[in-house]
């Protein structure tokens, strides 16, 4: 149950899955008079998944290869769910229009905590990989 007011929602308990999109401010600024945070129960992977699929041929056209690893098992909010999707079809562009043609990304999500959901992109591109630089050990030697 989302409490009505914002002391309902300061003295409430957060229940695992009906979090704000927005944190919740800090107590001393926080006008008691004010209605908590409402919106729709949103998933957020599912809303991931249809961004990525209205964006594969995009991705296809340049030769990048999506995946998914969605790692949180609680992975919904409460919120706009026209705002949420904008946010992720940005994530979603801004992440193909940086990454080179032949690309891999992986986009992600976790739960480090109760409060917080994080959505993280990876590219992997063979030409990111790194290079072990050369140790003293290693480093060619010149015999006389």
């Amino acid at each position: 149950m989302t409490p009505s007011t914002a002391q309902d929602w300061l003295n409430s308990t957060v229940e695992t899955g009906h979090l704000p999109i927005t944190g919740i401010p800090d107590a001393p600024a926080f006008d008691t008079q004010v209605a908590a945070p409402v919106g729709q129960l949103l998933d957020v992977h599912g809303v991931l998944r249809d961004v990525l699929q209205d964006n594969q041929a995009k991705a296809r056209s340049r030769r990048i290869e999506l995946s998914m690893r969605l790692l949180a098992r609680n992975h919904y909010i409460h919120g706009d769910p026209q705002r949420l999707r904008q946010m992720l079809q940005q994530l979603v562009c801004g992440a193909i229009a940086s990454t080179h043609a032949g690309g891999h990304l992986t986009f992600r999500s976790t739960r480090p905590a109760d409060c917080a959901l994080r959505l993280e992109v990876e590219e992997r591109s063979p030409w990111m990989r790194s290079r072990n630089p050369r140790t003293a050990n290693q480093s060619s030697r010149h015999h006389a």
